[in-house]
């Protein structure tokens, strides 16, 4: 069996009900360091019910953050933080920015209009009315 193989075993037996996904990951990290089965069976003895948790809140957090960094890049058009250059699809979003631009000022063109009727209307009451 593999390092890893070896570990999670250990770890699944140690470590009853605790999902295999939070194991494996703790086995795969034991594998990297452990040189024999001897080596693994005593980091697998030395772990905790704390270390567990630890080493599954900090990949998580790694996780999270990575996902969060990519995201943003994407987002954004960088890569390691720099900007690369714009692809095809890029540009079609500029082109929805455009379309939302173009809504944008529509809106507010036809809100003026409107305020311009409406001041209009007002003062043609008042002078049909005799109110000036």
């Amino acid at each position: 069996m593999s390092l890893k193989k070896d570990a999670l075993e250990a770890l699944k037996t140690k470590f009853e009900g605790i999902d295999e996904k939070v194991l494996s990951r703790i086995a795969k990290n034991i594998a990297k360091t452990a040189k024999d089965e001897d080596e693994v069976k005593a980091s697998v003895e030395e772990l905790t019910l704390q270390g567990v948790i630890d080493a599954y809140t900090d990949s998580r957090v790694t996780e999270g953050s990575e996902k969060a960094v990519k995201t943003y890049e994407e987002k954004h058009g960088l890569k390691d933080g720099k900007v690369v250059k714009q692809t095809k699809n890029e540009d079609d979003d500029d082109d929805n920015d455009d379309d939302s631009n173009k809504s944008n000022k529509n809106l507010i063109l036809s809100y003026r209009f409107r305020h311009l009727h409406d001041l209009l209307c007002y003062k043609k009451k008042r002078k049909v009315l005799n109110l000036d």
